[in-house]
């Protein structure tokens, strides 16, 4: 017979924090893009000031690296090289 000890919990609230202001989990409004979906990256900043304006103050992104032989957006060539279709005519050689 197996006895078990009293259950316990520990929950750790994570707490974002922005400058000076404070995110709290039920405050954040997420959304998940596909990171190659968004176009280059010169046009990002217009793209996420848009989204913000709509309410989203989080963003969850798949990887911005160089893409492996399958094209999955989580198989990557080399972790440290960043993708050309996104950050075409800069230097995308690595990133350290």
């Amino acid at each position: 017979m197996v006895e078990f000890g009293k259950a316990e919990w520990v929950i750790v609230e994570p707490i974002i924090e922005i400058g000076k202001t404070y995110l709290y989990p039920q405050q954040m409004v997420i959304q998940s893009l596909l990171s190659r979906c968004i176009g280059k990256i010169g046009r990002w900043k217009e793209f996420f000031s848009a989204q913000a304006k709509i309410g989203y103050n989080a963003f969850h992104l798949t990887p911005i690296q160089e893409l492996g032989i399958s094209g999955s957006l989580y198989c990557l060539r080399d972790q440290l090289k960043l993708s050309s279709e996104i950050f075409s005519g800069k230097n995308v050689s690595h990133v350290v």
